[in-house]
């Protein structure tokens, strides 16, 4: 992600932690699914393979309906499908306002 303002990109990484107790706890083998779904439709994206990279977040928001990434993904690949990114891109999403 690029924010408003500056002119380099920041790596935002997602916290994954086991939920130990209540209805919404996770396994450690759904963890782990999670994981390799995110970090293969991850891969696409940064391919610019936006079409395997929106299947794979979308199989991610279906498996995970309350995952806060896929749907982003999801719409930046939605977008990225109808008009692709410029040439030079390097999977930075720029931030148009705060």
């Amino acid at each position: 992600v690029q924010v408003v303002g500056k002119t380099e990109g920041l790596k935002i990484y997602e916290l994954m932690a086991e939920k130990s107790t209540g209805e919404e706890a996770i396994d450690q083998q759904d963890m782990q699914r999670l994981a390799d779904l995110c970090t293969e439709g991850f891969k696409h994206y940064l391919a610019q393979e936006f079409k395997k990279s929106l299947v794979t977040y979308e199989t991610v928001l279906k498996a995970f309906p309350d995952d806060p990434v896929a749907p982003i993904f999801i719409e930046r690949c939605q977008t990225f499908i109808k008009k692709a990114p410029p040439a030079g891109w390097r999977g930075i999403y720029i931030l148009e306002h705060k």
